[in-house]
Formats: C-alpha cells, sequence, structure tokens
C-alpha cells in the first residue's frame, strides 16, 4: 500500500511492503500526512480532538508524550541529579562528588556515580552545581570548575574572608553546555587549600539534563 484516501473514516491496517504510505482525507478537516517525507505547503495539525494523551513511542517505549492538558514529558531524555551524603575531602584538581554520593536519579544510566557524566547524544546540556565546602581555615581563593571534553567553566571565585561564615566557603554555577556524542563532564576541586565538601544533599548536589 503505497497510498490511502480516506472519505470519513478510519483505516483500522495498512500493511506496507517497502514504500511511503500516504493518508488523504478528502473531507472535514483537510489535509495529508506522509511517513515518508512530503511537501504541505501549510501548517497541518496531528493530534486528538478528544481528551486523551498523545504519545510518540522509540523501540516500544514512549520518548514524547503530550498529555490532555497539554504537558509535554520526555520520559527517556537522559539527565541525573548526585547529592554528597557523605564524607569526601579534595584536594586541588580532584574531582568533587567521587564518592559517598546518593544518585536521586539516572534516566538513560549516562552518569557512573563517581563523579562522571558522558553525553550519549550531541546537543545541549543544562548542567547545574552547589558545593559547600566546611572548616576551611585559610584565605585561599576557591574556584571549582565545570570540565567537559569541549571546555571549561569556572565558578565565582570566593574565598574564607569574604564568605558569610569565614568557616565555609560556597562555589555554585549553572551553564548551558554544547556537548558532543561521548564527551565527558565532571567537576574540578580548584584551591591550593585541600578542602572537606559539607555532608548535606541540599547544600552539595550537581545534575545535568539534555535540553535537545
Amino acid at each position: 500500500v503505497t497510498s490511502a484516501k480516506i472519505a470519513d473514516g478510519t483505516i483500522a491496517t495498512a500493511d506496507i511492503a517497502d514504500s511511503a504510505v500516504t493518508a488523504v482525507k478528502t473531507s472535514g478537516v483537510g489535509g495529508d500526512l506522509s511517513f515518508g517525507g512530503d511537501t504541505f505547503g501549510a501548517d497541518k495539525v496531528i493530534g486528538a480532538n478528544d481528551a486523551y494523551a498523545l504519545s510518540f513511542e522509540t523501540n516500544n517505549a514512549v520518548g514524547l508524550k503530550i498529555d490532555s492538558a497539554g504537558h509535554v514529558t520526555k520520559p527517556l531524555q537522559s539527565t541525573f541529579m548526585a547529592q554528597q551524603t557523605g564524607a569526601l575531602t579534595v584536594a586541588n584538581t580532584h574531582t568533587l562528588f567521587s564518592t559517598n554520593t546518593t544518585e536521586r536519579w539516572d534516566t538513560n544510566s549516562d552518569y557512573n556515580n563517581s563523579g562522571t557524566f558522558t553525553a550519549p547524544v550531541t546537543g545541549k546540556y543544562m548542567i547545574s552545581v552547589n558545593v559547600l565546602f566546611e572548616s576551611i581555615s585559610s584565605n585561599d581563593v576557591f574556584e571549582s570548575r565545570i570540565v567537559s571534553s569541549n571546555r571549561s567553566y569556572a565558578m565565582s571565585r570566593n574565598s574564607r574572608g569574604h564568605a558569610s561564615d569565614a568557616s565555609y566557603v560556597y562555589n555554585g554555577a549553572s551553564v548551558i553546555a554544547d556537548l558532543d556524542a561521548s564527551d565527558t563532564v565532571y567537576v574540578m576541586h580548584g584551591s591550593s587549600t585541600t578542602a572537606s565538601v559539607h555532608v548535606s544533599g541540599n547544600w552539595s548536589f550537581w545534575s545535568i539534563y539534555l535540553l535537545g
């Protein structure tokens, strides 16, 4: 079957050998839909007129869903979040979130739970980091960095002398980063002072979400 014209009904089943199928409705709301690609020449509408969700599947799983209220979710979209819930001490250039963390979620299993995320596809990724260092006894400057295969992103420079509590130093940043497939991302501690990360998932955490 290469094409089917519909008066005012529905094609229940169409067996396709090895070519595109085109469905054309000749009355009511007009238009056509070609699964092999087409030139419409005007805006088209695909969807339901009743109060049911519209889902798109790939590999037998829903990749995109639009519910009856218009909310769009992508259940398979790559994303993770990890929190520092146990002791971690880092020296200069050491990887943060490398141990004693709790993984809150990891859709698509792209995070290794040891501080490194690997991009599954080329795209733009939202990266957010929050780190609170504790028991700081010097005025050395802290400058943690988000390090990716393409480039690095420095966080706000902060020192014990400028912190509201002299024993704590905070580093945090959010960035939309361009990553290629198989690029890696981690967070690096940047300071000549060896420091302990405050053990609290509320203060020390990081996450990544594939925007598209």
